[in-house]
């Protein structure tokens, strides 16, 4: 911007000579640094234009880098979905592995035991007197605790008194029956009813096989 070749208020014409670059007459020093109104005046239009100016070429530099930029796009995973494993048909189970006796013949005594078991019941104060044990007995194995010749007809009560006494008897090392004190009267011990529940399980499987 140059300054006024004429004072301002003597210059006819409409735009200012500043703005036409014309050196005003009677200025001194650069239009930066001159105090006329006029002067101040042009340049604050001017600097309202630059500011303008370089707010439009932000903008346009703004939207141009904008333009630039690559745009990021979701991620589609091209993996198949992992299927659900089937329903079960039917009601869920519980399998329980139950140890199952080894199948074999009882012995005599392990056959007398589980007669004295049937006498006594679940009443484990109960006295087992000899010949309710022998005819339990002979009930349950005819062959065993039968009269010889008679064995379907009668027991044989010193079969089951054999088998009692003796340090291999059900009342010796074995420990599963106790006198009481009573002549010819028994009870089970703990030893001999656990022993008679574990035995039964046995007898039934037995019973089963001989009937099918």
């Amino acid at each position: 911007m140059s300054h006024w070749q004429t004072p301002p208020a003597l210059d006819p014409r409409p735009v200012p000579a500043a703005s036409k670059g014309l050196r005003a007459l009677g200025h001194t020093g650069t239009p930066e640094d001159c105090t006329h109104p006029a002067c101040v005046e042009a340049r604050r239009v001017k600097a309202g234009v630059t500011r303008q100016r370089r707010a439009r070429g932000g903008a346009e530099g703004a939207a141009r880098a904008l333009a630039r930029e690559p745009v990021l796009l979701p991620v589609v995973s091209e993996l198949a979905p992992t299927p659900a494993p089937p329903a079960a048909e039917g009601p869920s189970t519980l399998t329980l592995r139950v140890p199952v006796p080894e199948l074999r013949p009882l012995t005599v005594r392990e056959l007398l035991l589980l007669a004295a078991a049937d006498v006594a019941g679940d009443d484990t104060a109960k006295d087992i007197p000899l010949g309710a044990l022998v005819v339990r007995a002979w009930e349950r194995d005819h062959d065993r605790f039968g009269l010889p010749g008679f064995e379907l007809h009668y027991p044989h009560s010193n079969r089951v008194l054999a088998k009692l006494a003796g340090a291999d008897g059900v009342c010796g090392s074995l420990g599963w029956l106790r006198a009481t004190g009573e002549p010819n009267t028994w009870r089970l011990t703990p030893k001999g009813r656990k022993r008679a529940r574990d035995l039964r399980s046995l007898a039934v499987l037995l019973e089963a096989r001989a009937a099918a």
